[in-house]
């Protein structure tokens, strides 16, 4: 299986693979739709409603299913390969990153295309998500980079996120947008401030290769996956940090161990 998805309430799991899609009651364990595809489909994802899926297929088109009829309510001529969908938080459009290079957004109800956002000829788009506001749309790419669009406009906004060395294979946002995680080629996991566009601590170990990688609904964790079949659970919240720091030391910083790893921010006692 290349992709899987839970439907927000939980109670369906899509997966799919090189066959086509296949979608799972999780309460009976037992298959409620399959769509086969010739050439395999690459990832897939809900509607924020839970009332559609999005088929993202190896030969570029993407595949909207009726889960309340299970009729195929359209499909979507995207350009090359689908790596990644997303759908924005109100359901209205859908991102589709391929290996071209291009990442479509359409229109869903009028099965029509917004904008087409277009990165550099040698490089493949991978990863697409859109923040908790709708207002960006981050797509992490094989450079190592993560461009910043407006969905709307399909204008860039701002300067992209760069410094990760290696391709970028999954994106999410945390619940307030403030915050976005990668995963990159490298197995380890990245944590980067919006607003500034700058790394915050160090990249975290995950695994061998590529993986997914989104944020708990709280945003103080994060899981990534990986295709040899293991994950890993990052803590990311700040309190909780400082907490193990202090329990471990026993003790505030000293003055001159202030300055080396906090420059000039003026002194003060972080732990009780």
């Amino acid at each position: 299986m290349s992709g899987l998805a839970f439907s927000p309430d939980g109670t369906l799991l899509a997966a799919a693979g090189s066959r086509g899609t296949v979608v799972w009651d999780t309460t009976t364990n037992k298959i409620v739709q399959s769509v086969r595809a010739e050439h395999g489909a690459s990832t897939a994802i809900f509607t924020p409603k839970g009332d559609q899926l999005a088929i993202g297929g190896e030969d570029g088109t993407d595949t909207l299913l009726d889960l309340r009829t299970g009729m195929q309510a359209g499909q979507l001529a995207a350009q090359g390969s689908v790596t990644d969908l997303d759908f924005s938080p109100d359901g209205k459009l859908l991102a589709s990153a391929s290996l071209t290079g291009i990442t479509t957004i359409w229109d869903v109800a009028r099965q029509r295309k917004v904008a087409e956002l277009s990165s550099p000829s040698t490089v493949a788009a991978f990863a697409v998500r859109f923040s908790p506001d709708g207002k960006l749309l981050a797509v992490g790419d094989s450079s190592g980079r993560v461009v910043f669009w407006d969905p709307r406009s399909g204008r860039r906004v701002g300067e992209p996120i760069v410094g990760n060395g290696i391709d970028v294979d999954s994106v999410a946002f945390d619940p307030r947008g403030r915050t976005l995680v990668t995963s990159n080629g490298d197995g380890k996991l990245r944590l980067w401030d919006v607003a500034s566009r700058k790394l915050i601590g160090s990249a975290l170990p995950g695994s061998t290769g590529a993986g997914r990688v989104n944020f708990f609904p709280n945003g103080k964790r994060v899981l990534a996956v990986f295709p040899a079949g293991t994950g890993v659970v990052w803590n990311v919240d700040p309190a909780a940090w400082k907490a193990r720091a202090c329990s471990v030391a026993g003790r505030n910083l000293t003055h001159s161990e202030w300055a080396s790893f906090l420059g000039r921010r003026a002194y003060g006692k972080v732990c009780p």
